[in-house]
Order: C-alpha cells, then sequence, then structure tokens
C-alpha cells in the first residue's frame, strides 16, 4: 500500500527512500508501522506476488522498470511464456549481473528453455570468422525468435553489454544485446576451445 508522511502540514506520498544504519545508506522498498499497536506491511515499490510465477509479465515488467530485485525470486524461479503460439519455459539465471549499455544494472536476467531443438550455424562459412559480432545467430536467429515474443515483452527488453572474445582479439570485444547465449564456459564449466564465444543468455 502507499505510504504518507506529513511535512510542514502537508501529506506526502512516498514510494520509496533511504535510511542511515551506522553510516551507512540502504535503499528502502518495504518495512512495517505501528498504527494503535498493531504492525502494518508498508511497500514502496510495484506490488508483485512473492511467488514469481504468479506474477503476469507486465507486473514483472514494472517491477524490473522500477529498479527492484525481490528476494523471494530467487535463482531458478520460473514460469512460462508464449513465445510464438507455444508455452516456453523462463528461469531467473541473474541478479543484478548484467550491466545496460546505457548505464546502470539490469535487476534481473532470464534464459529461455525447451525452446526447440533446431542446430543453427554461426555463419555462411561454419568456422568462426567475424566473432559473435558478425554471426547469423546473432544478427538473424536470435532478432527472428524475439519477434514472436509477447509485444509487451519485447518493448520492454533493454541492451545490456556483453564481452565477446573473437579469433581476431585477445582482449574481447563488448557489444549491446537483448538476447544472447551461453557461453561454453557456463554450459560446461570448463575452459576450452571456443569457450568465450558468447558471455550469458537471457532477457531483462
Amino acid at each position: 500500500m502507499a505510504h504518507k508522511t506529513l511535512i510542514g502540514g502537508t501529506a506526502y506520498e512516498i514510494g520509496g527512500g533511504r535510511t542511515l544504519v551506522n553510516g551507512t545508506g540502504y535503499g528502502i522498498d518495504k518495512g512495517r508501522t505501528l498504527a494503535d499497536g498493531t504492525g502494518y506491511e508498508i511497500s514502496f515499490g510495484i506490488p508483485y506476488d512473492p511467488v514469481f510465477a504468479n506474477n503476469d509479465w507486465a507486473t514483472i515488467i514494472a517491477v524490473c522498470q522500477a529498479g527492484q530485485c525481490p528476494d523471494e525470486w530467487a535463482l531458478g524461479s520460473q514460469k512460462t511464456m508464449n513465445i510464438g503460439g507455444t508455452d516456453r519455459i523462463i528461469k531467473i539465471i541473474g541478479k543484478n549481473h548484467d550491466t545496460y549499455t546505457s548505464g546502470g544494472t539490469a535487476p534481473l536476467t532470464f534464459q529461455m528453455y525447451n525452446f526447440n531443438s533446431t542446430q543453427y550455424k554461426m555463419n555462411e562459412s561454419r568456422t568462426t570468422s567475424g566473432g559473435w559480432a558478425a554471426s547469423n545467430m546473432r544478427n538473424t536467429h536470435l532478432p527472428s525468435i524475439m519477434n514472436t515474443m509477447p509485444s509487451e515483452v519485447k518493448g520492454a527488453i533493454r541492451d545490456v553489454s556483453k564481452v565477446t572474445c573473437p579469433p581476431s582479439s585477445s582482449t574481447g570485444e563488448t557489444t549491446s544485446e537483448k538476447l544472447f547465449l551461453l557461453s561454453p564456459r557456463e554450459y560446461f564449466g570448463t575452459t576450452g576451445p571456443y569457450q568465450s564465444a558468447q558471455s550469458s543468455t537471457g532477457t531483462r
């Protein structure tokens, strides 16, 4: 529920705030207050269901756009999304993990599961030529998948910066991505050929 406070006799609605604990400032998005001896929960952020799957995508989008990262929405929490006429599993795989290209941190990063078994070649030469930035996967296949997502979700996904290591570079290349792939290291947990092909996967 909304919370108001009186300043100079005027009531102001509070949408959030910060408090000092031992000299350190902490953001406040919820708390409790006493009224006639009874404790009541108060929330300054977007209202949401603590069970991730019980929220619709409009609520999840609003929570993310407000910069909230609910503790109850744990890594591995999942919900279905209708993509191209089929319900697909979407899981939370990152919290405050990715950096927006425009600055700031994405509250949540998602991964699509059980999408399809189609195999895609990275480019026409079936090599690592051009790296991730020039690949068919990045420039053709993933945009096609994104176009089949719900319009409210598609319009809310923001670019994040991802670092890849193309064959011609030893320092890595930063690109701006909406959809992207897990790296082999994230799949298998070990290093080896082509392990830095691309860094994480998901939407946010």
